[in-house]
């Protein structure tokens, strides 16, 4: 049987259904710089990465992005949690028949993630296991974050399992040498427009349905190596 000591979440697309709120969020706030965008090319261009390093690209094209932008952004995105935020279906029920360790994982500030998980009442299952991509030096696609977050948790690189929705996060697992499951079922993905990249990234798993996850776990424990 192969032995996972750790699941890994991410948080955006995986447990809040939350990425489509912060692509708008950040549509109005580069349109405010004069970067004229859309919610497609945010998501091509940035689903995963963070928001630091998405500021720092935009800013390296000529535009005058002041120091408290990222900021500025991140309160209009937790705001706009108070009256829009939802968990992803499934995911609740998902993480009570989960009888495994788990932390998470986020490219924005832990502020941002526990309000997010309390908003949804999913707090319970994580606390106080929240790691950031401000915790490390690279964020995803580096194997940074997963690499930090299994050393504080006490596991091994290849006994943890990440459960990830952005192709930069799979990227990620797979430099940390962590098998990944790739979560297709958020409101922000589609898959007509936005196919995953199957070839290349590598996942262990694809599945549209967080009800189908605590299941997965257990075939792929079956599998062993």
């Amino acid at each position: 049987m192969r032995k996972i000591e750790l699941v890994i979440f991410d948080c955006d697309g995986v447990l809040l259904d939350s990425e489509l709120i912060s692509c708008e969020c950040a549509v109005a706030a580069f349109q405010s710089v004069g970067f004229q965008t859309d919610t497609h090319t945010v998501f091509t261009r940035f689903l995963g990465i963070p928001r630091r390093d998405m500021v720092k690209q935009i800013a390296a094209e000529g535009y005058s992005i002041g120091e408290d932008f990222t900021e500025k952004l991140e309160h209009s995105i937790v705001d706009t949690f108070e009256h829009r935020l939802y968990s992803i279906r499934g995911i609740e029920d998902a993480l009570s028949r989960l009888a495994l360790p788990r932390c998470v994982i986020s490219s924005s500030p832990v502020s941002y993630v526990r309000r997010g998980l309390e908003l949804t009442k999913l707090s319970s299952f994580f606390e106080p296991h929240i790691f950031s991509a401000s915790m490390v030096k690279r964020g995803k696609p580096a194997a940074d974050l997963f690499l930090y977050a299994a050393k504080e948790m006490g596991a091994a690189p290849e006994n943890c399992l990440v459960i990830e929705d952005a192709s930069s996060g799979i990227e990620a697992a797979n430099a940390a040498g962590m098998p990944v499951f790739w979560f297709l079922g958020g409101s922000h993905i589609d898959l007509k427009r936005r196919p995953p990249d199957l070839v290349s990234k590598h996942p262990n798993r694809t599945f549209n349905s967080m009800s189908d996850l605590p299941d997965l776990i257990d075939s792929f424990r079956q599998e062993g190596e």
